[in-house]
């Protein structure tokens, strides 16, 4: 969905010396600050701390700043994140080995 974005390499698993598996590692390379930058909060110029205990706190992804990204790592939150319509194309290809969490968007 993003060609020539991504990188795979290949890998070989091996388990005591014994080649088990041929599999690629992922390289996503989209980079993005995806906070929507007034409903989440707290946050600072370094991305969204954890909040106070009885303090509020919101933490809301941008769809404005995910655009037409399929695929990218958050530069606060970390982990990989992927585009609904992405997820669904890899459900239908019946991959498997990947949980999907939806996070609140505006």
């Amino acid at each position: 969905m993003e060609p020539e974005t991504h990188q795979f390499f290949p890998m070989e698993i091996f388990e005591r010396k014994k080649k088990i598996a041929d599999y690629y590692w992922l390289n996503v390379c989209n980079r993005l600050d995806t906070y929507h930058p007034e409903l989440t909060y707290p946050r600072n110029e370094r991305g969204f701390w954890k909040s106070v205990e009885g303090e509020p706190a919101s933490l809301v992804y941008s769809m404005e700043a995910i655009g037409d990204h399929h695929m990218w790592v958050d530069k606060f939150a970390g982990p990989t994140f992927m585009s609904d319509t992405f997820a669904a194309r890899l459900q239908e290809a019946g991959l498997t080995g990947i949980s999907y969490h939806r996070k609140e968007q505006a």
